[in-house]
């Protein structure tokens, strides 16, 4: 009994830090496992500690302690969702002005060209059908 009430307090800020994790770029199983490497990393050094006649025991529940604050401690750090989100937002609405730009650039210097031809037919310079044959190849383009 006393095994499973400590394995469901490890299990609680593990379950935090992937919840907090949930609400950001990270995730909930990257804390969550984060958690799960510190504490098995901190366990492995018991065999050091062993060899040195250090108490494991205080590792080992030392480890149940930092592996999961590491994991909430990584997952302040990352980038809310909401933000990350926002920045799409952003990017997608930067990318749309700048379509829109190149196609009003174009636009306008079709529609610049159309009126030059219009002035050289009205002057003289070209008849009718060079006009019309101008035209559609400026159209077609």
């Amino acid at each position: 009994m006393g095994n499973l009430f400590i394995l469901c307090l490890y299990l609680l800020p593990c379950w935090f830090a992937g919840y907090l994790g949930k609400k950001r770029k990270i995730g909930f199983w990257i804390p969550f496992i984060i958690s799960f490497l510190v504490s098995f990393a901190v366990i492995l050094s018991m065999g050091y500690a062993d060899k040195r006649n250090e108490s494991t025991e205080t590792i080992f529940y030392f480890s149940f302690i930092i592996g999961p604050f590491v994991a909430i401690g990584i997952t302040l750090f990352s980038k809310k969702l909401e933000d990350q989100q926002y920045e799409d937002r952003i990017l997608e609405n930067l990318e749309e002005i700048a379509d829109n730009k190149k196609y009003t650039k174009e636009k306008i210097s079709i529609a610049d060209e159309l009126e030059k031809l219009n002035t050289l037919k009205n002057s003289g310079a070209i008849t009718d059908e060079e006009f019309n044959q101008l035209k559609l190849k400026l159209l077609e383009n």
